[in-house]
This record gives C-alpha cells, sequence and structure tokens, in this order.
C-alpha cells in the first residue's frame, strides 16, 4: 500500500483514492493476474471487487495501480452511532495480489486503515450584547470557551473575545467565509 486517502468530502458522498506500488527488485519481468480489494466502514465489509489488468513489470522497475471509490452518505449514516463513539469515519481499504502462476510467488496482501475525525465545534458562551437590534450597529459578544480544541480560521477572528456584528450570526459568518 503505498497510499490512502479521502479526496472529495461532498453531502451525497465521500471520495477516495488508494494506491498501491508494485516494485519488482529482480531483474526479470514479472506478471500478474489480478487484484482482489474490499472496503470496510468501521469493520464492516461494504463491497469488494477485483481488478485485472495489471501491466507486466519490468526488472528493477514499479508500477502503481490507482483505486478510485466512493461510499455513499447512507452508508456512513447508517453506521451514525458508531462514527460518534469512535470520533471519526474509519475506512479500510484491504486486498491481495495475486503474481502469474508461472512466478511462483505467493500473493500479497495488503490493508491501509484511515480514520477521518469528526470535526470539532468550539464552545462559546454569550458574553453580552449592545446596540440597536437588527441594524448594522448591534453587537454581540461570544468568550470562546474551548480554546485548546478548535481552530479559529485566520482573518478577523481568533480565540478569546469575538464582536459579531449584522443581522445574525449567520451573516456574520457568510461575510467572514467571502474573505
Amino acid at each position: 500500500m503505498s497510499w490512502f486517502n479521502s479526496t472529495v468530502i461532498r453531502p451525497e458522498r465521500v471520495e477516495f483514492q488508494a494506491k498501491i506500488l508494485i516494485e519488482n527488485r529482480g531483474t526479470a519481468p514479472l506478471d500478474f493476474q489480478r487484484v482482489d480489494y474490499a472496503v470496510d466502514l468501521l469493520g464492516t465489509e461494504l463491497f469488494t471487487d477485483s481488478f485485472d489488468q495489471l501491466k507486466r513489470t519490468a526488472g528493477r522497475k514499479q508500477q502503481t495501480v490507482t483505486f478510485p471509490f466512493q461510499i455513499v452518505m447512507k452508508d456512513i449514516l447508517d453506521q451514525s452511532v458508531g462514527i460518534l463513539a469512535e470520533g471519526g469515519v474509519r475506512v479500510t481499504f484491504r486486498g491481495t495480489l495475486y503474481p502469474a502462476a508461472a512466478t511462483g510467488f505467493s500473493p500479497a496482501p495488503f490493508q491501509e486503515t484511515i480514520l477521518i475525525p469528526l470535526p470539532k465545534i468550539p464552545q462559546v458562551s454569550f458574553a453580552g450584547a449592545e446596540g440597536v437590534p437588527f441594524s448594522e450597529l448591534f453587537r454581540v459578544r461570544l468568550n470562546d470557551n474551548d480554546r485548546k480544541n478548535y481552530s479559529w480560521p485566520s482573518g478577523e477572528l481568533s480565540p478569546g473575545r469575538h464582536k459579531i456584528t449584522g443581522w445574525s450570526l449567520r451573516s456574520a459568518v457568510r461575510a467572514h467565509k467571502r474573505t
């Protein structure tokens, strides 16, 4: 296994990519039959598949085989209790590389597990308000009570005491995202 991670997280699915590096350390070329692989979510198998379009690997050369796959949010939501208990989404990519029978080599298993942590939400408390509600003069002061577990975005917000102006907290967040 040379690399495995999530590449895109969308509301409807999480996209992943796994790469295995096949390295021929000998001098003679090697042929391969196939790679059988599976994906597990929190230890429960989601699917299995096989790939048999492997190239011959010349002596002292290598090839990389890429396996893109996705997990739909329904599968993730079905495991929500376990995900909350673990504090993240644990995904395992595992399989076996089968050399051609004529090579005399045994199948080579591989496995890699990643944990995509759940986002941490900062704990804040109300510190006061001033001005005229629903106007640009309205200010809300919040205290950040959880400085160690949340990293504030760079820009106008920083750990400690914050002033949020405008119509609502939502409009302040939208304004911050535009900068």
